[in-house]
């Protein structure tokens, strides 16, 4: 008995160094924890930053905070903009970043559009000579400005039901009653334009030029109608067409040469010959 206890014993005493070598050497090949994640910046902290970079600027301000964003304002234009706080913090606020001079240009250019720009109902200032087909659509946003050259220039557009062919007969009645008549007409892509004028002599300086373009496409079950107009522009002869002083002086010319002519045979005519004397 004493000799198998001593053998048991013996073992035991090999295997555990033999074990625990094992286990050191089953840590050591282990896989390494994972780094642990950087800690982001929570939305107090971005938008303090963001705050700051407004603050640090004297060209905008800030007005709220709205959900997450910025509201900033320029001080000079008043333009203003909701922005993330990132981009703020990322320094991409550019367009409201203008300076005094730069903010007189937007402001200049702003009033220049109001001035120009509607969008009101009904037909704003375009001209009463300009016909509305019946219970058509119109459109909030239309144009009415002046051109270099003095003229005006605007721009309507609407929509109806009816079909492309019954509102494209209404207007070529409706302008020629107006003394606007079809000067041109071309379809592209299933687009139908046309172009009236009426005829003002270059000479006449209280006859009002007007000329439009009138467009008409098809969109789902309606006809969209776009109307552009110009009125009030320099008139411009008509070089095809020969003036008719310089047309009669012509003819007069001719008829003088032609009587020259028949006057110089007639007379050649009467002359007789000598008779010769013996």
């Amino acid at each position: 008995m004493n000799t198998i206890f001593h053998r048991h014993t013996l073992i035991l005493a090999l295997a555990c160094p033999l074990m625990f070598n094992l286990q050191a050497c089953k840590s050591k090949t282990s896989t390494p924890p994972p780094p642990t994640p950087k800690k982001e910046s929570s939305v107090p902290d971005l938008q303090a930053k963001a705050e700051e970079v407004i603050n640090n600027d004297p060209r905008v301000e800030i007005m709220k905070v709205v959900d997450g964003e910025l509201h900033i304002r320029n001080v000079y234009s008043g333009r203003s903009v909701n922005l993330p706080f990132q981009s703020i913090i990322d320094g991409h606020y550019e367009v409201v970043r203008e300076d005094e001079e730069m903010a007189k240009r937007y402001l200049a250019n702003q009033k220049k559009k109001q001035n120009w720009l509607e969008s009101t109902p009904g037909r704003g200032r375009c001209p009463d000579w300009i016909p509305s087909y019946k219970d058509m659509s119109i459109m909030p946003t239309k144009l009415h400005r002046p051109l270099q050259d003095g003229s005006i220039w605007g721009q309507i557009s609407a929509n109806h039901k009816d079909t492309e062919d019954s509102i494209r007969d209404f207007y070529i009645e409706s302008f020629k009653q107006s003394g606007l008549q079809l000067t041109r007409q071309h379809s592209v892509n299933g687009k139908l334009s046309m172009i009236f004028e009426n005829s003002v002599d270059p000479e006449d300086t209280e006859e009002e030029t007007r000329r439009v373009n009138l467009s008409l496409s098809k969109t789902m079950d309606k006809t969209d109608i776009y109307i552009q107009y110009q009125y009030g522009f320099e008139a411009v002869p008509d070089t095809k067409k020969p003036k008719q002083k310089e047309t009669g002086e012509k003819e007069t010319g001719e008829k003088e040469t032609g009587e020259k002519e028949a006057g110089e045979k007639k007379q050649g005519n009467d002359q007789t010959e000598p008779t010769p004397h013996g």
